[in-house]
């Protein structure tokens, strides 16, 4: 109950649901160097290379290629971030802790547990082996951009995205709040998926806390990426364990079934 009071306080604060869309930025020199120096250290795609439009900023993005060359720039911004939410907020992450691979199938099995960051800060090696969100995949953000958002790509808000998870509730409600209080992130959208008013048969029983955001600082202004939405999904440990699991299998399948 405290959670959904909290989380009803701050959606009345957030913007109006059309900001939510990515725009694009006017190119700048230091842009074009910025991305020189990512290519070279992370070998990135031929797309850091596309000139992003110029103009008039308020114009949605219509360029997939675009979304993602702003991603690859706010990648790990984002890392960084949801680290320090978590330091303050007992925040934990999936470490790997034994990968194997079955014979019979070129698909690995990692096996994990949830560490809280200031634990993991304390070691290389555990920080290593934090399992990250990867940026979502062209082929699924196609899928995704096709059948639930009528060939839009401004509206995929989860190109970029990470995930805290934290033990119980009060963490959670510890979390939003730093997040609330930063000053170098705009909050746009809270998907309470906990609320026990929201139907957990559309999301296959799963349950969370989805943010949309945008990170607002000089280095995401230079890489000219202030204007791509993220997201961020707030997780119970025990529904993370889940998830980690077969769970995300048997998710993908209900989503396609859905045609989602």
């Amino acid at each position: 109950c405290d959670l959904k009071e909290e989380i009803d306080r701050i959606i009345v604060k957030l913007p109006q649901e059309s900001r939510q869309r990515n725009r694009p930025a006017a190119l700048t020199v230091s842009v074009q160097e910025h991305f020189q120096v990512l290519k070279d250290q992370n070998q990135l795609l031929d797309r850091v290379r596309m000139v992003f439009n110029c103009g008039n900023s308020g114009n949605s993005v219509c360029s997939m290629d675009q979304l993602y060359c702003q991603a690859e720039g706010l990648h790990p911004i984002l890392i960084h971030k949801v680290q320090q939410w978590a330091s303050m907020t007992n925040g934990r992450f999936a470490v790997r802790t034994q990968s194997t691979t079955d014979d019979s199938s070129v698909h690995q099995k990692c096996d994990c547990e949830f560490k809280k960051w200031n634990e993991i800060d304390q070691s290389e090696l555990s920080k290593e082996l934090v399992m990250w969100a990867k940026i979502k995949t062209e082929e699924r953000a196609v899928e995704k951009c096709l059948r639930s958002y009528g060939g839009d790509p401004s509206r995929l808000c989860d190109i970029t995205r990470q995930s805290i998870t934290v033990h119980d509730v009060r963490d959670l409600s510890d979390c939003v709040r730093e997040i609330e209080k930063d000053e170098q992130v705009m909050l746009l959208r809270i998907k309470n998926r906990l609320d026990p008013d929201y139907d957990s048969k559309t999301s296959a029983g799963y349950r969370d806390l989805q943010l949309h955001l945008r990170s607002v600082t000089p280095e995401t202004f230079s890489l000219g990426c202030e204007l791509h939405v993220c997201e961020l999904q707030l997780i119970l440990t025990k529904m993370a364990e889940v998830k980690n699991e077969k769970g995300h299998k048997n998710y993908i399948e209900f989503r396609n079934k859905r045609g989602e």
